[in-house]
């Protein structure tokens, strides 16, 4: 029979996990007898507790609760320890704290207990813990104990965001401390008294204690009773009334009145059901992931920004996590944000490292912005203007137009005044190609019967090559001796490919020695598309790509959102910027980037401060979300990409009030999206993504959006 009831439950909890958990908590709440003693709203005590001189409190589930479980703070103290470690040394086991901590918890207690009388504890202070467990893998004392301050730190963050203040209880503190009570915080806690004051300081509280006392600090527990013993011994209490409020039976109600003290019982039914709920939903795992995520969602979602935008801040706050541990991984020197549409990662990833949720992950480690475009890698490569077919191909892939004089320098960007050695007349000519509208124009085969106009181009393009080239100098890409990430929205990896070229071309790329493991150079990209593996094959060994970090074409969803990013773009643009057109010698003898003038001002780039205030959010609440990170980041990547794959009409409005810049023409677009019409719907999504729009939104916007599922599951069978 015992057999068949636990199959029935394992049964029950997989497949109707919710009505499992009402079932079991409410039998588990339900047996909790309560007494006389017991109450269970703060301000019932506030006439008893007047004639008192001492009252004492308990502090976790008594004045405040953790919106996620213990074993769920637990957790991400010990993967976040895991990241930490691996700085340090390969040799720690990943899953050391987490498969650990409650074992040496129990086995340090006991040892303690063990001692002399002088030397007793019935405790364990949490560094102590973490001392011993990494003893065997880290044995320098100092950096030892860097660790274990990095890691303690760690979680009392965490405690000081899930932790809620139970509102009814700061009134009655206020309400004693006013009618001049001595007020004292007594805990049960693994964490010192210095920590315990932190917390509370955090959560307003500290003003309203006259005295702290934490069994790991004292070495003995409310649950011998040797804490109350010892409090009054500290204190010097005799014949004082003094009361002790807290919501477990043993260490809250009977041992204070084992050592002379009154006390009562805390016991709020609800208070304690959803305490029980998050643990339970915890310990089920995969069976209550959706109501979870949906609960996180309610909480992030709920702002005044759009759904969409937070979503999207969301998956950039995920890419970075990614970013930076795959720079703790390969140990790179620097790590470089592409400006324009890779600086925002910059700044959030500033915030991460500052914030906690960053400790001690990268040390060392320099990040900068820069200043390098498609155009400015293609120049590496650039052979002269004798080559047509580099030139062709390079024009029609920038522009869609012909190669001519006029295209050439549109394309790279090449102002009248850097073709130098033209006569007058030569000047006039030059200039009549470039008006607006178009006048004339001269194609190759004219070009060439203008000799000094084409040697003056050409030497106007080995001019920008070489100031390229003495930019990346300058920031010490070129050293063979360092090696670095680069991170970028992405798309196809040209960029690095045309750095690798470069490479393989030049004395680094010789005398790189190949035999070495790992990448010089990576580039890890927000999104890439099915264009990307076409770039692959021509690295130079020390080059390489992480690709799609966030989107790639390994799933049908993200098949489908990489047609094109038009609908990305907007999201990623630095504003502040215009396009680069190009380096100048600075005052110093630097080589500086110039770049058109932007739209916004750093302090009028409204869409920026909200995705970064969003990421932030995002930090905060996915340790609140009583999930793992990893499971998280994985979710609310499927969200997001699942909101622009299948967009709302608010999704597409969004996108199109966004000012946007599309990718590979840097043409500024009056809208992302471009009308189809149902019965020319070929020609007309044809024509979409031919000028690189987003089709999804087309689709939605012309009231055809029926037709997005079937668009995009003929994408993702198109393009796997």
């Amino acid at each position: 029979m015992d057999v068949n009831a636990g199959l029935a439950r394992n049964f029950l909890a997989k497949s109707l996990p919710d009505l499992f958990m009402r079932r079991r908590v409410r039998q588990t709440v339900g047996q909790v007898k309560s007494g006389k003693n017991d109450f269970v709203y703060a301000n019932e005590l506030r006439t008893l507790l007047l004639g008192y001189n001492v009252i004492s409190f308990d502090y976790f589930d008594t004045l405040a609760s953790r919106s996620i479980s213990l074993n769920a703070l637990q957790d991400l103290t010990a993967r976040h320890g895991a990241k930490v470690l691996a700085r340090h040394s390969d040799d720690i086991p990943e899953h050391l704290l987490s498969n650990s901590r409650r074992w040496f918890q129990e086995r340090l207690k006991a040892y303690y207990e063990s001692l002399a009388h002088d030397r007793y504890r019935n405790e364990v202070d949490l560094r102590d813990l973490f001392d011993r467990v990494l003893r065997p893998y880290l044995a320098d004392a100092s950096q030892r104990a860097e660790v274990v301050d990095e890691l303690v730190g760690y979680e009392v963050d965490l405690e000081k965001l899930v932790l809620e203040t139970h509102d009814d209880f700061r009134d009655l503190l206020k309400f004693l401390k006013d009618n001049g009570k001595t007020i004292i915080l007594t805990s049960d806690m693994y964490l010192s008294r210095d920590d315990l004051i932190e917390i509370t300081t955090a959560q307003g509280l500290r003003p309203y204690f006259d005295h702290v006392f934490v069994s790991a600090t004292t070495g003995v527990t409310k649950n011998s009773g040797l804490l109350f013993n010892e409090i009054d011994r500290e204190l010097g209490f005799t014949n004082e009334r003094r009361i002790h409020l807290g919501d477990n039976l043993t260490n809250d109600f009977t041992r204070p009145r084992e050592f002379g003290w009154d006390a009562r019982r805390y016991f709020q039914p609800k208070r304690e059901a959803h305490r029980r709920t998050l643990e339970m939903e915890y310990r089920l795992g995969e069976c209550t992931e959706k109501k979870r995520f949906d609960r996180f969602l309610s909480s992030y979602l709920g702002k005044s920004q759009p759904d969409a935008q937070r979503l999207m801040a969301a998956s950039f706050a995920v890419f970075v996590r990614r970013v930076v541990a795959r720079a703790q991984q390969t140990g790179v020197d620097a790590i470089y944000f592409l400006t324009r549409d890779g600086t925002i990662y910059g700044e959030i990833v500033k915030d991460f490292l500052s914030s906690f949720h960053g400790r001690g992950l990268l040390q060392n480690v320099k990040l900068k912005t820069l200043a390098l475009n498609r155009r400015t890698g293609v120049l590496l490569e650039y052979p002269g203007i004798i080559d047509r077919g580099w030139m062709e191909h390079n024009v029609r892939y920038f522009n869609n137009t012909p190669v001519s004089l006029r295209t050439i320098m549109q394309t790279f960007g090449v102002q009248t005044s850097e073709v130098e050695g033209l006569s007058d007349d030569e000047q006039r000519l030059v200039e009549s190609c470039l008006v607006t509208p178009q006048v004339r124009d001269m194609d190759m085969d004219e070009l060439d019967a203008h000799p000094n106009i084409r040697d003056g181009l050409d030497r106007a393009l080995h001019h920008k090559r070489q100031k390229a080239i003495r930019y990346l100098e300058q920031q010490g890409i070129l050293n063979p001796d360092r090696s670095f990430l680069f991170v970028d929205v992405g798309y196809s990896g040209t960029i690095l490919k045309n750095l690798s070229r470069y490479f393989s071309d030049t004395e680094f790329g010789q005398h790189t020695p190949i035999e070495n493991t790992g990448a010089r150079l990576e580039l890890c990209m927000f999104a890439s598309n099915r264009f990307l593996s076409g770039n692959y094959g021509q690295l130079h060994p020390k080059c390489q790509v992480s690709p799609g970090m966030v989107i790639n074409t390994d799933t049908k969803e993200g098949r489908a959102a990489s047609v094109n990013f038009s609908w990305l773009e907007p999201f990623c643009l630095d504003r502040t910027l215009g396009s680069l057109n190009g380096y100048q010698g600075g005052e110093k003898g630097t080589m500086d980037p110039v770049f058109g003038e932007g739209r916004d001002k750093p302090e009028t780039d409204t869409v920026r401060a909200q995705l970064l205030a969003a990421a932030r959010d995002y930090y905060d609440l996915s340790v609140k979300a009583n999930l793992s990170i990893e499971r998280l980041d994985a979710m609310i990547v499927e969200k997001m990409l699942h909101s622009f794959v299948c967009p709302t009409s608010q999704t597409v409005t969004l996108v199109r009030e966004l000012l946007h810049d599309t990718g590979n023409s840097e043409t500024n677009l009056e809208s992302s999206v471009q009308k189809v019409r149902w019965f020319r719907v070929r020609r007309d999504i044809s024509r979409v993504l031919s000028e690189d729009k987003w089709a999804q939104g087309s689709l939605r916007h012309s009231r055809v959006g029926w037709l997005i599922p079937l668009f995009n599951w003929a994408i993702s069978r198109a393009y796997r």
